[in-house]
C-alpha cells in the first residue's frame, strides 16, 4: 500500500511537470509572436513610431525568450524569460524609449490555455 501511494505521487508529479511544461510553452510561443517582422531598410528608428511591438532587428531578443520549470519540495514552478540585458528596457521602457511589453500580456492573453495546460491529467 505504502508503495502504491509512493507510486501515484510519481505520477502525479510526472504529469504536473509536463503540464507546467505545456503552460510555459504556450507563454513563451505568445511573447515570441509578439515581435514584429525586421525592421524596414533605411528605417533608424528601432521600435515602432505608431505604437506596439517593435520590429525585430537581429532576432536576438526574441530568440532568446526560453522556459524553464524547476520541481522543489512540494512545488512545480515554471519560468518564461530572457537574458538578454535590454529586455527589461524593451518591456518596460526608458527615460529615452517607449515600453513595448511582450513578457506579461503574453501572460495576460494566454490565461485559457495555460488554465487547459494545467488542468490537463490525462
Amino acid at each position: 500500500m505504502k508503495q502504491e501511494f509512493a507510486d501515484l505521487g510519481d505520477e502525479i508529479d510526472t504529469k504536473s511537470r509536463r503540464n507546467v511544461e505545456k503552460a510555459c510553452l504556450v507563454v513563451e510561443r505568445a511573447a515570441k509572436l509578439k515581435f514584429l517582422g525586421r525592421r524596414p531598410k533605411g528605417k533608424e528608428i528601432w521600435g515602432n513610431p505608431g505604437g506596439g511591438p517593435p520590429h525585430v532587428d537581429t532576432g536576438r531578443l526574441r530568440a532568446s525568450i526560453t522556459h524553464r520549470v524547476e520541481k522543489t519540495t512540494g512545488e512545480i514552478a515554471g519560468y518564461v524569460g530572457t537574458n538578454v540585458e535590454y529586455a527589461a528596457a524593451v518591456e518596460f521602457g526608458t527615460s529615452k524609449s517607449a515600453p513595448y511589453p511582450y513578457l506579461f500580456p503574453a501572460l495576460d492573453e494566454s490565461s485559457a490555455e495555460i488554465d487547459a495546460a494545467l488542468e490537463d491529467f490525462s
